[in-house]
């Protein structure tokens, strides 16, 4: 049985937080309700936080300036995990042998991987290429080497990329997504998310990708060994998203406590299937 329940309840049997942000903490540019309370009510009472973003399109220091705009805090940067550094560190830990890096997203994944070492970086200049079947006798599609394509979120996505992708991995390279969202809530729309253009280029090179984000374990694993975490302790995290498929499926991967806020893609109608959180809020500023 779902409990509702509030921020003040949670704080009770929980220490560490994992919270989605793109409808959790904002919309966009926009705040939502009081999530700047609640992540200062959470600090306030010694509890640890972990802003966990499937969002790759942006680094941590941008999501910092972000956090400081939107919310008017200063978040420190261990306190953010997006898909862009996980899989910066993913690939740097059990791939060290990839060099040369073709991108279907946006700077934060290119940011990250510098960060990491990776400075053989391509893609994100593709964004204005128009198609032309030239491109298939091209001396770029013949000799560039590619050791891996990564895909995320990518507004510059287009059909040349996805052509130059597609070969990539067909010719060998290791194909990695920062996540598998199909969408992101824009008030009363939704944007396509990088799932929507990893689908894309999955199809076209009938190859499944590694997946990086949310409802991956991946991301867990690391918060607990980058802030010392003991195994013993992981009954004291719980996971606070928007989203069935992401957030609250990888609380239930993760073998961690989940709890929805109804700010974002999921509604209380929605929460019929076999699919639930532990816990509902209406919104995370809810004390």
């Amino acid at each position: 049985m779902i409990k509702g329940c509030s921020l003040t309840e949670l704080a009770k049997t929980h220490d560490y937080f994992v919270l989605d942000a793109d409808g959790v903490i904002w919309e966009g540019n926009n705040e939502i309700g009081d999530s700047a309370k609640g992540l200062q009510y959470l600090l306030e009472n010694k509890k640890s936080i972990f802003i966990l973003t499937n969002n790759s399109y942006k680094s941590r220091k941008e999501f910092m300036k972000k956090g400081k705009s939107v919310l008017g805090m200063d978040i420190p940067e261990n306190c953010w995990y997006t898909s862009s550094r996980i899989t910066a560190v993913f690939i740097k830990e059990k791939f060290p042998e990839i060099k040369s890096v073709y991108v279907v997203g946006g700077p934060g994944i290119v940011e990250e991987l510098g960060l990491v070492g990776i400075t053989d970086v391509k893609g994100i200049e593709d964004s204005s290429k128009q198609y032309d079947e030239s491109i298939f006798w091209s001396e770029e599609m013949k000799d560039k080497k590619v050791d891996c394509v990564i895909a995320g979120l990518d507004p510059g996505f287009n059909y040349y990329k996805l052509i130059f992708a597609t070969n990539c991995i067909r010719r060998g390279a290791k194909f990695i997504a920062t996540n598998s969202d199909s969408g992101i809530k824009m008030g009363t729309f939704l944007m396509p998310g990088a799932g929507s253009l990893v689908a894309a280029i999955e199809k076209c090179a009938e190859t499944k990708p590694f997946l990086i984000g949310k409802p991956e374990t991946i991301s867990l694993e690391m918060i607990m060994r980058e802030n010392k975490i003991p195994e013993g302790e992981k009954n004291k995290f719980v996971m606070i998203g928007d989203r069935l498929e992401t957030d609250i499926q990888f609380a239930k991967n993760a073998g961690i406590s989940s709890c929805l806020v109804l700010t974002g893609v999921t509604t209380k109608e929605m929460l019929g299937g076999d699919l639930k959180p532990d816990y509902v809020m209406d919104k995370l500023g809810t004390f």
